[in-house]
């Protein structure tokens, strides 16, 4: 535990400077191309997908990772979608967003991450029997 919190550190550490300095928020890559007629967040955020996928699928294919298939709900998806969506537009931003701007001392951010803890909390927290 104690390696892999040494190793994470300079990790977060980093992926924070690049989240506050690039205002790197999928809320904001969103809001960009409407409102300011700049694709270049939500360009980011596509390659930063891709790579990911990539990566993930890569991983598997060489046994560093195990992929399960789980059922897909498309009705569960676009409900959520719908919550997840009003509810950053709300916070005004999505969770790496709402962590910089925390980070830089606004106050309602760190509402958000209050939220975003309660609602860890139900799915894999002390919360979770509130959930069933």
């Amino acid at each position: 535990m104690a390696l892999q919190i040494a190793l994470g550190l300079p990790v977060e550490f980093l992926f924070g400077i690049i989240l506050q300095r690039g205002r790197f928020c999928m809320n904001s890559a969103f809001r960009d191309v409407r409102f300011a007629g700049d694709a270049t967040l939500l360009r980011a955020y596509l390659l930063a997908v891709a790579v990911q996928a990539v990566l993930i699928h890569l991983g598997a294919s060489l046994g560093l990772l195990d992929m399960w298939r789980v059922p897909f709900y498309w009705r569960a998806a676009v409900v959520g979608g719908l919550i997840f969506g009003i509810g950053m537009t709300l916070a005004g931003g999505c969770s790496s967003g709402t962590w910089s701007r925390a980070g830089e001392g606004m106050a309602g951010s760190f509402g958000a991450l209050l939220g975003f803890g309660l609602a860890a909390a139900t799915v894999w927290g002390v919360l979770w029997p509130v959930r069933l």
